[in-house]
């Protein structure tokens, strides 16, 4: 009766050779998963750079409508400026106008700084009154590392978008 009671007891569990080969198998898997998700990584970064930027600038256009006023978007390097024109209601923190846009995300200089370590070719866009884009451009979006760029283009009815 004991020799029964322990039987199936050893039965219970898995082998050592089971627990490795089931360890070899997940290593595998992730050996070969692991360069597919640097590279997921990598594209993720720059569109994500590229999707801020894209943020940054529609907030001027925001403004721009909101304000009912000139505003200009100015990029250089992972730094933009949004600066308020000569028509824009003169907000508490400007002595005189233009001033640079302090708001949710800029610095007390005026300065947004792109959290994403990508760079931006340096360059800047206007919007009018009516959002429209007064002077339209391009910034070309740089993932270091990689090399792999992405556009932000405004167009002359000041939609900005990432082709």
């Amino acid at each position: 009766m004991t020799c029964g009671h322990l039987r199936t007891r050893d039965r219970r569990g898995f082998t050592l050779s089971e627990l490795l080969v089931v360890v070899g198998v997940i290593g595998i898997l992730a050996a070969a998963g692991v360069p597919y998700f640097i590279v997921y990584w990598q594209n993720s970064t720059l569109q994500a750079g590229a999707q801020e930027l894209q943020t940054v600038v529609n907030r001027g256009r925001q403004l721009a409508i909101s304000d009912n006023c000139n505003v200009t978007v100015t990029q250089s390097s992972n730094t933009a400026q949004i600066s308020l024109g000569a028509n824009c209601p003169t907000p508490s923190y400007c002595a005189s106008l233009p001033c640079n846009w302090l708001g949710p995300g800029s610095d007390p200089n005026g300065n947004i700084q792109l959290a994403n370590s990508v760079q931006v070719t340096a360059g800047t866009v206007a919007f009018n009154y009516l959002g429209a884009g007064a002077t339209t451009g391009s910034f070309t979006v740089t993932h270091p590392p990689t090399g792999n760029t992405q556009t932000v283009t405004v167009s002359s009815s000041g939609r900005v978008t990432i082709p």
